[in-house]
């Protein structure tokens, strides 16, 4: 039904109602609800969804780049993230702008990718004894945008940082737990930083050469039963999981420029 014109539609919806004036009989009512039930509203309906799936296909992927720092070996703390240009506010999952939308900053050595978020606001303070699932920030990388990726979270409360490789091989899906750097937590009342350093090698696929990534960044939040989740790159569905054509391009320092 995408095939379908707006102006089209409209002008058979108006026939369909002419039609629905007209009946009178039983076996001709009952004929009309039938094509309306089982060919017409659905038509309809695949109209908006179609309409729908332009107007997000039409919104860009977020891009940024990651600034170059020396190497600090998976240190945090020796990374001057004022160096780096933040990305832009995140928003809702439905791209809708949000009050306290956090930002996140990039950088690398050319052995990890180091991500800092910052929010205001004081939600993750108060919030800090949920999981990571349901009041933390979680960070998707892959090196192509799809299921081979890279997806770590970590939460206000502090912990570890948790973190999973999913790589698929004939057709079945290897998943497992790795290992992170410790993360430098910051909640406070008025808002919430969070520093974390991620190995590029650690990135399904990645190798030498590869001087771009796709990664996609959320903030979630599935409290008290609010869910003002974020996204740097909307993703317009319910799991992150499923949007990995959503992926914002991350460009990488080139090797040469990596001291």
């Amino acid at each position: 039904w995408h095939l379908g014109s707006r102006e089209r539609v409209e002008r058979l919806d108006a026939i369909m109602d002419r039609a629905k004036a007209v009946a009178t009989t039983p076996l001709e009512k009952e004929r009309i609800a039938f094509f309306n039930a089982c060919i017409w509203d659905q038509a309809k309906e695949g109209l908006k969804e179609h309409e729908e799936r332009v107007r997000r296909q039409a919104i860009p992927i977020p891009e940024m780049a990651a600034v170059r720092v020396p190497g600090a070996g998976g240190d945090v703390g020796k990374v001057a993230f004022g160096s780096a240009v933040p990305s832009v506010r995140f928003r809702s999952r439905d791209n809708e702008e949000v009050a306290d939308g956090g930002r996140v900053r990039l950088a690398s050595d050319g052995e990890f990718l180091y991500v800092e978020y910052e929010e205001p606001g004081n939600s993750a303070l108060a919030h800090d004894t949920h999981t990571n699932w349901d009041n933390g920030f979680e960070g998707l990388l892959s090196v192509n945008g799809d299921e081979n990726n890279l997806h770590f979270s970590v939460k206000p409360a502090g912990g570890p940082v948790i973190a999973f490789r999913q790589v698929f091989e004939q057709g079945a899906s290897h998943v497992d737990r790795i290992g992170l750097p410790a993360a430098v937590n910051r909640p406070r009342e008025d808002g919430w930083t969070v520093s974390l350093a991620v190995p590029l090698a650690r990135i399904p696929g990645f190798g030498k050469g590869t001087d771009r990534i796709r990664a996609n960044f959320f903030r979630a939040r599935l409290y008290a039963g609010n869910d003002p989740t974020t996204a740097w790159s909307p993703v317009f569905c319910r799991s992150f999981l499923d949007a990995n054509f959503r992926m914002g391009v991350v460009t990488l320092p080139k090797a040469e420029d990596v001291k």
